[in-house]
């Protein structure tokens, strides 16, 4: 097996790989009820996170709004809350107030189904992340953000995570 070793063969490795999510896209999109047959929600959300890992954003993001549309569907509240997740996190870059809308999506999600008070957690921090991104971008009090990340301190003291509690306190600590 021949191995990539000129940036121009890795270039266009990636580029074929990134045409390959595309054109599995752009069929599942087209198959209609044929092709949601073929893919679930899991498997498309992993297909996006495949995409935004080799900085496929737009394919990515594509992905991800199937996987969404795909767990609604099939009622998979876990994968739901993660696909969100991921797309506000990945809207985060351009648009602040887009990944914060998103983001409380994904929170009301986990709130509705909760399966791993850990996410709770998670979610509520990028929840606040998010929201001190927006009063920072429209110089706006920050009391939305802390809120949101207080209480993902709060969860995370509960749970006596010692990890959690540290990315906590950070968050908190870069609000104030």
């Amino acid at each position: 097996m021949p191995q990539i070793s000129k940036p121009d063969d890795m270039k266009t490795c990636r580029t074929l790989i990134v045409l390959l999510l595309m054109l599995s896209a752009a069929a599942c999109h087209r198959g209609g009820a044929a092709g949601e047959g073929k893919h679930s929600a899991q498997q498309r959300f992993e297909q996006a996170i495949a995409a935004l890992d080799s900085d496929s954003v737009r394919t990515g993001e594509l992905l991800l709004n199937d996987a969404i549309r795909l767990a609604h569907k099939e009622k998979d509240w876990h994968t739901l809350y993660l696909a969100q997740q991921r797309l506000a996190e990945s809207l985060a870059w351009g648009n602040s107030q887009a990944a914060l809308e998103m983001a409380q999506q994904a929170l009301r999600t986990y709130e509705q189904h909760p399966d791993d008070e850990r996410n709770h957690i998670m979610l509520l921090d990028y929840a606040g992340t998010y929201a001190s991104q927006v009063a920072f971008n429209e110089t706006t009090d920050f009391t939305e953000a802390f809120a949101y990340t207080q209480r993902a301190y709060e969860l995370a003291d509960s749970l006596e995570d010692a990890e959690l509690l540290c990315e906590t306190l950070t968050s908190l600590a870069n609000i104030h």
